[in-house]
């Protein structure tokens, strides 16, 4: 059996005083999981839980594409925490090769709603003592949302041409707040950017989250050494850094082929249960899926 219900007290957990995100306390909030060992078999259940969505070697729905909040919109809202975080979208940049975050996808939404979930359930230790590092972070919804949650600090990262409108709309819903950076992350040259980064005085990393990144097999495995990369910040004595991953299901090659090229790192993988997430936007969504890495 290649997916199976974890036993919280046997694994991925840390006596150190930094612990803050464990199954253990999952376990104990009531969400359900399961350990992906076998990604076929892991992607085979998500199909048939979901029949009728899938083609097995081919777009999760047509087109491929995810659903854009909304794609004439100019700003996005997302009132969070009391507050509402306005970003500012491009959809004609879609039009270039290769840009595919001037716009805000289904998860850029869902992950920030989902972490004030588990803050407020007490999965998530207090976020004010956590740097938090976006890879992938588009026009930087996501990072606004932890920023507003209570994040001690978030380095936001993207492609040098994500920089101006990441940096802009942070600044637009922080102006006087010195509590994140942005900064560009080429996966392909990941360590390096990472060691600027650090030099020029962004923290180092507590967590990681990534959302809408697996759309093409292609980038798996330069996705996979930014993550391994960021995660060897963490500061001294840590036993692992979390990773919260959501992700839209848009082929199964493609899930597949990036749950295979993480497990080839020795990386712990776990898929919470979407049934046992309160957020209803990601329970009653058939193709979004949350993963743990335990990096």
């Amino acid at each position: 059996m290649a997916s199976e219900q974890p036993d919280p007290s046997s694994y991925w957990h840390s006596d150190s005083e930094h612990s803050f995100l464990e199954l253990s306390s999952l376990a104990r909030h009531d969400y359900e999981f399961v350990r992906v060992l076998d990604p076929w078999v892991d992607v085979a259940e998500l199909m048939a839980e979901d029949e009728g969505r899938w083609n097995p070697g081919g777009d999760a729905k047509p087109g491929g594409y995810l659903e854009l909040t909304d794609q004439q919109l100019k700003e996005v809202k997302l009132d969070l925490n009391g507050r509402q975080l306005v970003v500012r979208q491009d959809t004609a940049l879609l039009l270039e090769p290769g840009v595919t975050g001037s716009v805000v996808w289904d998860g850029g939404v869902a992950l920030p709603l989902l972490v004030e979930e588990w803050r407020d359930a007490g999965v998530i230790g207090p976020l004010s003592d956590l740097c938090v590092w976006e890879l992938g972070a588009g026009v930087g919804l996501t990072s606004c949302g932890l920023l507003a949650l209570g994040a001690k600090h978030v380095v936001a990262t993207d492609q040098s041409h994500m920089i101006p409108t990441l940096e802009s709309n942070l600044r637009r819903n922080f102006p006087d707040c010195g509590c994140f950076t942005c900064g560009t992350l080429d996966w392909d040259d990941a360590e390096t950017e990472i060691a600027t980064l650090i030099r020029d005085g962004a923290p180092r990393c507590d967590m990681i989250v990534i959302s809408d990144t697996w759309y093409n097999e292609c980038i798996a495995k330069a996705l996979v050494d930014a993550l391994v990369a960021v995660a060897k910040t963490a500061p001294d004595g840590r036993k692992y850094t979390p990773c919260i991953a959501l992700e839209e299901m848009r082929s199964a090659d493609c899930l597949v082929g990036f749950l295979e090229e993480v497990l080839s790192r020795g990386i712990t993988v776990v898929r919470v249960v979407k049934e046992s997430i309160r957020y209803a936007g990601l329970s009653g969504h058939g193709r979004m899926i949350v993963f743990l890495f335990q990096l």
